[in-house]
C-alpha cells in the first residue's frame, strides 16, 4: 500500500465526515474532564472511561441493580464519540441499553481491508471492543447474548469486520451509509448466524451504494454486500425485495429466525438520516425485534447472580401505596404474570404497582432448578435492589408459599411487609398438603428424567399447544361481556402467553411441579399471627374438580379439601386481622374476573 492510494481515500471521508455531520464535532477532545469522583471522568455530560490507553463515552448510569443490554456506535472517519452521540441520540431512545460510543485511536477505524492507516499502524480496534466489553461486564449488569453495534461511514464499514470476527459475541449490527470492501468480501467467514442490516442511500457519492473500483480500496455494492452475508447466515438462500414506503425498498430473506436485510432508500446521501427512514428509531426497532429479551414497556430485567428476574411497574406511583404481585398456577400449571395483564393497570390508578416473575416464568430467565424455594431466596434481595419497603403484597394461588418461605429466612424481609391478599392460596394443613403433592406431582416425581427426556424431544408440544390456545379461548370468554374488558392490556398478555410455548418453558414447568413437593414441606408447620394481617379472596373454583372426580374416594377427599380451606382461610384472616371475602363463582383466575373486590381489599389494608 502506498500514501499515494490511500490520500484521495482521507481526504474524500474526512471532507464527508465534516459536510454530513459523521461525528466530526471535536467536543470532547476539546473540553476539559471533570473528575466524576470514581474512575471516569465527566466530558460535555458524558462519562470518559479509559482501557489501556484507548476511550470509550457514555451517560452515567443511574440504577445500577437493573440488568441491560449494551449497544455500541461507532464513528465515522475523522469523527469522534460526541459527534456520532449526537448525530444519532441512540443514549435517548431506550432505558434497557447502555449506549457506548467509542473513539477511534486516529481519524479511522481498523476494518478489516488492510489497507488504510489505522491498518499500517497496527491498530487493533477488534482488541479494543473485546476490552470494553470485558471492563463493561465487570462495571454492569449485562444481559447474556445481547450485545448489540451500529456504525456510520467508516465506522460502518468497521462494524462489518465485527460481524466477520466477533459474530459470537454480537446479537445484531446495522451498518448506516457504507457498503463493503473488497477485501472483506472476500475474507469474511462466520459460524455464528448474526442479525444484519445495511441502511444505505442510493445517492451516496461517498461510499457509493453501487460500489466502487480501487486499486487499494475498491468496494463491492450493498446488494453484494447483503447477499455475501445472507449466505454465509443461511449457507445459500434467495431474496426477495419489498417497498415498505414511498422510495425505500426493503431486501430480506423470508422466514428466517436470523434476519438479514438490506435498506435502500432513493435519493438519499451519504448520511446518517436517510429521510423518509427515521434511521436511529429504526435500528432501535430491529435491534428490539432480534433482542432475546424484548421487554415490554414498564418492563425491566433485575439481576441476581446470573440470573435474571422480569419486573413490572408500568406507571411508578411513588406517592401511593406499594403493592407487589406475584403469580401462582391455574388449572394447567401456568403461573406468569399473563394473570396481571388487567389486573395491574387496574389497580396502578390507586397503587404503586410491581409486578414479579420468577425464574423460568414470563421473561425472567430459565433455570435448571425452578422452584418456590429459589424465589423465595431471592425475593428478599429484589426487594433490597427495588428499594421496596412498607409492602402490599398479592399472591395468586399457590405463591402464597413464597413470602412465608422468604420470612423464615429473613426478619429484615418480613419487616418489609404491611400486609397479604391472598387469591385461592394453598391451604397448608395435612389433607390439603398431600392433595398439592398428588397427582401429577407424584406421576412427575415418578417418572422424573424420562418425562424430561419425552419433553425435550419435543413430543409434547402439540398437547401443550391445545392447552395454551384453550387458555387463550377461556380469558377472552371471560372478558368478552366485562365490564372490566377495557383494562386488558392484550399487548402484554399475548406477549407473556408466547412464553409458554417453547420447549425450554415446558421444561420448566414440569421441573417446577417436580419441585413443588420439597417446597410444600417448607410451609407445612406454618401458624397463622397477627404481625401481618391476610386478608383471602375464596372462590369456589374446587367445585369443578369435585364435579370431575373419578372415583367416590377422590371426590371425598376433593369434598375434604374444599371444606377445610374455607375454615383455614377463615381463621388465617381472623388470627392475623385481615378479611375473609369469599366470592361464589367458580372461577379460579380471580385477578381477571374481581378486580374490584381485590382493589377494595387492598384500600383496607393500605389504610390501618
Amino acid at each position: 500500500m502506498t500514501s499515494n492510494l490511500f490520500l484521495p481515500r482521507v481526504l474524500s471521508l474526512t471532507l464527508a465526515a465534516l459536510l454530513v455531520g459523521c461525528g466530526g464535532s471535536n467536543h470532547i477532545n476539546d473540553e476539559a474532564p471533570v473528575s466524576n469522583g470514581n474512575d471516569s471522568k465527566m466530558v460535555g455530560g458524558f462519562e470518559q472511561h479509559e482501557v489501556n490507553e484507548r476511550f470509550y463515552y457514555m451517560k452515567p448510569v443511574e440504577n445500577t441493580n437493573k440488568a441491560y443490554k449494551l449497544l455500541f456506535a461507532f464513528h465515522g472517519s475523522g469523527g469522534n464519540s460526541q459527534g456520532m452521540a449526537a448525530m444519532t441520540k441512540l443514549h435517548e431512545q431506550s432505558d434497557d441499553y447502555l449506549v457506548v460510543y467509542p473513539k477511534s485511536k486516529n481519524e479511522e477505524w481498523n476494518e478489516g481491508c488492510r489497507c488504510n492507516k489505522a491498518d499500517r499502524l497496527g491498530v487493533d480496534d477488534l482488541g479494543f471492543v473485546d476490552d470494553m466489553i470485558a471492563e463493561l461486564k465487570a462495571k454492569y449488569q449485562l444481559i447474556d447474548g445481547e450485545i448489540y453495534a451500529t456504525g456510520f461511514s467508516q465506522g460502518g464499514l468497521f462494524v462489518q469486520n465485527l460481524l466477520c470476527n466477533r459474530s459470537e459475541v454480537f446479537n445484531a449490527i446495522v451498518t448506516v451509509g457504507a457498503p463493503m470492501s473488497y477485501q472483506l468480501g472476500d475474507s469474511c467467514s462466520f459460524d455464528t448466524p448474526t442479525h444484519y442490516r445495511i441502511m444505505h442511500g442510493k445517492a451516496d457519492t461517498v461510499l457509493p451504494y453501487t460500489g466502487r473500483s480501487h486499486a487499494n480500496f475498491g468496494l463491492l455494492s450493498s446488494p453484494q454486500a447483503i447477499k455475501i452475508i445472507g449466505n454465509l447466515n443461511y449457507d445459500s438462500a434467495l431474496s426477495t425485495d419489498k417497498k415498505v414506503e414511498q422510495g425505500v425498498t426493503l431486501t430480506y430473506y423470508p422466514n428466517r429466525a436470523i434476519q438479514t436485510e438490506l435498506i435502500s432508500v432513493d435519493g438519499a446521501g451519504h448520511s446518517w438520516n436517510l429521510s423518509p427512514i427515521n434511521t436511529t428509531q429504526s435500528i432501535m426497532e430491529f435491534f428490539e425485534k432480534a433482542s432475546k429479551h424484548p421487554l415490554p414497556q414498564g418492563s425491566d430485567l433485575i439481576a441476581i447472580n446470573e440470573d435474571y428476574y422480569h419486573v413490572r411497574n408500568v406507571t411508578p406511583q411513588t406517592d401511593k401505596p406499594t403493592v407487589v404481585m406475584l403469580s401462582g398456577a391455574n388449572l394447567h400449571f401456568h403461573s406468569d404474570s399473563a394473570w396481571f395483564a388487567l389486573l395491574q393497570p387496574y389497580l396502578s390508578t390507586q397503587f404503586n404497582v410491581y409486578v414479579i416473575d420468577r425464574l423460568g416464568q414470563g421473561l425472567s430467565s430459565n433455570t435448571s432448578a425452578p422452584s418456590m424455594q429459589k424465589f423465595a431466596t431471592d425475593l428478599p434481595v429484589l426487594f433490597e435492589k427495588l428499594d421496596l419497603s412498607n409492602v402490599h403484597l398479592v399472591s395468586f394461588a399457590n405463591s402464597n408459599s413464597v413470602p412465608l418461605i422468604a420470612m423464615q429466612q429473613s426478619e429484615d424481609f418480613k419487616q418489609k411487609i404491611a400486609s397479604m391478599l391472598w387469591m385461592d392460596p394453598d391451604i397448608l394443613l395435612p389433607h390439603s398438603i398431600a392433595q398439592y403433592q398428588g397427582y401429577p406431582v407424584d406421576i412427575y416425581r415418578e417418572w422424573g428424567q424420562h418425562l424430561i427426556d419425552h419433553v425435550s424431544a419435543g413430543k409434547w408440544q402439540e398437547k401443550m399447544n391445545g392447552k395454551i390456545a384453550e387458555e387463550q379461548a377461556h380469558v377472552e370468554s371471560l372478558l368478552e361481556e366485562s365490564e372490566f374488558a377495557q383494562h386488558m392490556d392484550w399487548d402484554y398478555f399475548n406477549q407473556i402467553m408466547q412464553t409458554r410455548y417453547s420447549i425450554e418453558a415446558q421444561l420448566i414447568r414440569v421441573n417446577e411441579m417436580m419441585n413443588y413437593h420439597d417446597d410444600l414441606e417448607l410451609v407445612r408447620n406454618w401458624q397463622p399471627d397477627s404481625s401481618i394481617p391476610i386478608t383471602v379472596i375464596d372462590s369456589e373454583f374446587e367445585q369443578l374438580d369435585i364435579e370431575k372426580a373419578e372415583t367416590e374416594e377422590a371426590r371425598a377427599g376433593l369434598i375434604k379439601w374444599e371444606a377445610e380451606g374455607r375454615k383455614w382461610s377463615q381463621e388465617v384472616a381472623e388470627i392475623s386481622g385481615g378479611q375473609y371475602l369469599p366470592i361464589t363463582s367458580t372461577e379460579h383466575l380471580i385477578p381477571l374476573t374481581h378486580p374490584e373486590l381485590i382493589t377494595q381489599a387492598l384500600i383496607e389494608l393500605s389504610n390501618r
